[in-house]
């Protein structure tokens, strides 16, 4: 059983983050790590 494809991004910036989190509402999910 594979997973479903999705869209990788790797923002730089807060800021980033947040416009990439506003321009796929729900749909992104931000995981934890580091």
């Amino acid at each position: 059983m594979k997973p479903p494809r999705f869209l990788y991004c790797d923002p730089k910036t807060l800021e980033d983050a947040v416009a990439l989190k506003t321009e796929h509402g729900f749909d992104a999910l931000v995981p934890a790590g580091g």
